[in-house]
């Protein structure tokens, strides 16, 4: 099942590595002003196979932390607070896929929900949000309008969702030179996963900010 948004103990085990790798580093920031940038093993043999130790850091700040395995996401990943550097969420991946139950924590190191990707539900009762409004779910190839009781989020949260976008947008730089603003409301499906695809604006956006929106969204994290 699918959901369309509109924008507005642990026992860890780290996986042995045995074919030899090289360290690499890129710069994948929005901008030159943006320091943001990914860490990472590749294969000495095919350096765009990654493979072994991933890290991935904003303006200094670790903000996730995982692990390759032939260019698939692999064992256990952490997300972190960019503000604090408290875990936002963590959970193991097999074959580029979430496995097992992932946890997801408040900026206080609370931990807000879980969520068994195994099984496919929630653990336990789910802290949703007060506004639960309808949404369009995408039932075979059915779509139906509805308020579901656990509805997809922000991972996080309302403070995860601000401490990703805030330090993260950039606003584009052809709108700030004309003195132009707007709002951007983009609609986007959600599946069981997470994952976001088919973004695109739900009105008569400006371009340049809908390139930067979709750009956010493309990048956000959902449970």
């Amino acid at each position: 099942m699918k959901s369309i948004c509109l924008f507005g103990f642990l026992l860890i085990a780290v996986p042995a590595f045995s074919q030899e790798t090289r360290l690499k580093k890129q710069n994948i920031g929005p901008t030159a002003n943006i320091s943001e940038t990914e860490e990472f093993d590749v294969l000495k043999t095919d350096r765009n196979v990654r493979h072994g130790t991933y890290r991935h850091q904003l303006r200094g700040r670790e903000v996730e932390s995982g692990f390759f395995r032939n260019n698939q996401r692999d064992s256990l990943w952490t997300t972190f607070y960019l503000r604090d550097g408290k875990v936002k969420s963590r959970g193991y991946y097999r074959n580029d896929r979430k496995i097992g139950i992932w946890d997801y924590f408040d900026e206080k190191g609370q931990r807000l929900n879980q969520f068994d990707f195994s099984a496919g539900h929630w653990v336990g009762s789910p802290v949703a949000p007060s506004d639960n409004l309808p949404v369009r779910l995408l039932v075979g190839g059915d779509t139906l309008t509805a308020s579901p009781e656990y509805p997809a989020m922000f991972a996080g949260g309302r403070e995860g969702y601000s401490d990703f976008v805030l330090p993260t947008l950039v606003y584009p730089a052809e709108l700030l030179r004309t003195g132009q603003d707007g709002r951007v409301r983009m609609g986007f499906w959600i599946d069981k996963e997470g994952r976001v695809s088919d973004i695109r604006p739900t009105g008569r956006e400006v371009g340049p900010l809908v390139k930067e929106a979709t750009r956010i969204v493309e990048r956000s994290d959902w449970q």
